[in-house]
């Protein structure tokens, strides 16, 4: 009996910690698979939503016995964003009447406070330095698990799961086409670019500190992961965030290395090699001087021409 007690004290002194640890595998992990469907949106309601609910009772539970606390200094910081956005909802909604449906900024609104709130769930479960590194840890571990997950979806054919359209976030299974960009356990390729390169710094921090070659075993299949997205803002953020950082530790040769493997995976990838030289182009504007209509010659090629509305039926 005094075992039993000692573990459901041993729960109730680590509850949030555990909760927080299952949510950093839980959320990048579990596929974008819809549960309810809110009517006249394609806005729907998953299970990470009720799981989310569940650590925010929890720690409402915890916070009234006063096992946990807020750090109120953050809190306001949090706060007056929130308000910023009610506040541009208001108007978009009620004054510039820019919102179509009733309550669809109302729940992306809401959405906001969600996510974020788990900041102060994480912020209370971690008690010393040592808790601090081991969410880093997992978070790491878990990246190589997106990476690799998106490195199979390219080339082995592995299921996605994407909300980048109405029928799409209905929760079809998707088999990527070759010249698709891969989204991994994400709901579109811009989420996994802007998961990945949120990490990348971190993980390359972890290499410098412990170097350990699997970190930078990470780093490669994370970079893989991003140039495979063929998102040109993450790309370019990559460049602005990992090199500066690089060069600022002074590891000039860790920069050469880095900037010649990055080099060499764009290349490989002609989407986005593409996409980037779309980026900055030079045109030609033809004016006529008589009308004054402008014309912008371009060349396209029949990849870029839209699908055809028209079809002959077949005779049986």
């Amino acid at each position: 009996m005094q075992k039993l007690g000692n573990f459901l004290k041993w729960i109730d002194d680590n509850i949030l910690k555990i909760l927080i640890t299952f949510f950093i595998f839980f959320i990048p992990l579990y596929p974008k698979l819809p549960l309810i469907d809110i009517e006249y949106t394609y806005i729907y309601i998953r299970f990470e939503d009720f799981f989310l609910a569940l650590i925010y009772f929890v720690f409402f539970i915890q916070f009234l016995r006063k096992k946990v606390s807020i750090p109120w200094r953050f809190f306001l910081l949090f706060l007056s964003f929130w308000l910023s956005v009610f506040i541009s909802f208001y108007i978009g909604h009620f004054v510039l009447k820019t919102i179509p449906v009733d309550y669809i900024g109302l729940l992306h609104s809401l959405r906001r406070i969600e996510y974020m709130a788990i900041f102060f769930v994480a912020y209370a479960s971690i008690k010393n330095k040592k808790d601090f590194f081991y969410y880093l840890k997992l978070i790491i571990f878990v990246a190589s698990l997106v990476s690799l997950y998106g490195i199979g979806q390219k080339f082995f054919g592995w299921p996605a799961v994407q909300t980048m359209n109405p029928e799409y976030a209905k929760g079809y299974l998707l088999f990527l086409t070759p010249e698709a960009r891969i989204s991994s356990t994400f709901s579109g390729h811009y989420d996994l670019a802007s998961y990945l390169i949120f990490l990348m710094p971190i993980i390359l921090s972890f290499f410098l500190s412990y170097n350990y070659f699997q970190y930078f075993l990470v780093f490669i299949f994370a970079l893989c992961g991003l140039v495979l997205t063929a998102s040109r803002i993450s790309y370019i953020g990559y460049f602005l965030t990992v090199f500066p950082f690089l060069l600022f530790q002074k590891k000039w040769r860790l920069t050469f290395v880095i900037l010649i493997l990055t080099i060499g995976l764009t290349l490989t990838n002609n989407n986005l090699t593409s996409r980037l030289k779309r980026t900055f182009q030079v045109k030609r504007i033809l004016v006529d001087q008589k009308t004054g209509a402008v014309y912008i010659p371009q060349k396209i090629t029949t990849k870029e021409l839209p699908a055809g509305s028209f079809y002959i039926p077949l005779k049986n």
